[in-house]
């Protein structure tokens, strides 16, 4: 029944109740139904409820025993938010000490090179655009954009805040040395052709790897599989640049590729440890497996940057991520992520507070009813709301 909930209310957590009033046929289904209240008004808990009505099935009317057509019922309804739906607090952050105001301008540099806060904004235009366009029955274009509107002003409204609390964040968690090099390479020519370019680059290595990661998968299971002869290394991923990709060009996406993979595995960690822990007879092959998975994952991001850049652009990329500032990418990511997600979650919970409070001022989104509706069930039918309806987005 959770797809009934009308989705405008249960993005911005209201609770609603609806009375239908239908026709019962002889076979106990329910027929000209019609919702004769509804609480709060033009959320479209009345259609909603009315919608609803083909999954009910009544006792119909007897007449000598027979059944005919013609009973009368209302059925009232509550539209229920799941208990804690509510966003729970994000636990309390344990950041570094405060950092000091130098590295708090470096890492406003960053941000601005990084377009923070026009993440904000789209982010929260996104969510504008689903409030406008859900088609619920029975809710307005009006109100649909008043519930949009809601969201964009208050999502304004603490932009800045926002801003100013991820520069703080990110100045607490990243050295300055490395905030000195983000800054001045994010904000060069390249730095931001790099930020452009760099889910491309993710999307074709992957995309060229995948036979081989389908088969370092399959080795994987195999390492514990009683089956002697399903352990097959993935076969050598043969270097395929671009045609226009010249000698020095790849020598030095290569080079990058190298740096990336070796950054990620130490943070991953060895796999050393779980090829000791499958049958020894088992771990040549998959150690080997492993090998030509590694090696494949170089050959295809060395062909995505070849693909991309020119040869002074790969010197100026490689150069950064030798640097403190591609060290830390790696090395710090993780726990600065999960910082961000959390601020990321406190600031989405005063938006939704605040345009709650502006979509419903006063009592107005209140769930009582005008008055007592006659009921001829036994009690109230319960609807859940989906559990999430807001997106989940990627703090930087």
């Amino acid at each position: 029944m959770a797809h009934a909930y009308p989705m405008i209310a249960a993005m911005f957590q209201i609770e609603g109740h609806a009375t239908i009033d239908c026709l019962v046929d002889a076979g106990g289904a329910l027929t000209n139904c019609a919702a004769i209240d509804e609480a709060p008004k033009s959320l479209g808990f009345g259609a909603a409820a009315v919608s609803m009505a083909s999954a009910f099935h009544m006792r119909p009317k007897t007449v000598d025993g027979v059944s005919v057509a013609g009973g009368d019922v209302r059925i009232p309804i509550r539209f229920a938010l799941p208990i804690g739906s509510a966003p729970e607090s994000p636990p309390a952050l344990q950041d570094p000490p405060p950092p000091s105001q130098q590295a708090i301008d470096l890492a406003r540099r960053v941000l601005v090179a990084g377009d923070f806060t026009g993440y904000i904004r789209q982010k929260y235009k996104r969510l504008a655009e689903i409030v406008t366009s859900s088609g619920s029955p029975g809710v307005t274009l009006e109100t649909r954009q008043r519930g949009a509107a809601a969201f964009q002003d208050a999502a304004t409204a603490i932009t800045t805040k926002e801003f100013e609390a991820a520069a703080s964040l990110l100045a607490g968690y990243e050295p300055e040395d490395a905030l000195t090099a983000d800054a001045a390479f994010f904000e060069s020519t390249v730095g931001q052709n790099y930020r452009a370019k760099r889910g491309k680059i993710s999307a074709a290595a992957a995309k060229r790897l995948k036979p081989n990661q389908d088969r370092f998968h399959q080795a994987m299971r195999c390492g514990w599989s009683p089956d002697k002869n399903c352990l097959e290394a993935p076969p050598a991923l043969t270097q395929q640049p671009a045609a226009s990709a010249n000698p020095e060009q790849l020598s030095l996406a290569q080079a990058i590729a190298t740096a990336d993979t070796t950054a990620m595995m130490g943070i991953v960690g060895s796999y050393e440890k779980m090829i000791a822990a499958v049958p020894e007879t088992r771990r040549a092959a998959l150690k080997e497996a492993v090998d030509a998975f590694v090696l494949a994952a170089r050959v295809a991001e060395a062909d995505a940057y070849a693909d991309e850049f020119t040869a002074p652009e790969l010197q100026a990329i490689l150069a950064y991520k030798k640097g403190p500032g591609g060290r830390f990418e790696f090395e710090g990511a993780t726990k600065l992520n999960m910082a961000f997600r959390r601020l990321e979650l406190r600031f989405d919970q005063m938006v939704m507070a605040d345009a709650k409070r502006q979509f419903c001022p006063g009592d107005t989104c209140s769930a009582r009813l005008a008055a007592p509706v006659a009921s001829t069930t036994e009690k109230e039918i319960d609807v859940p709301a989906r559990s999430n309806l807001i997106p989940p987005f990627n703090s930087r």
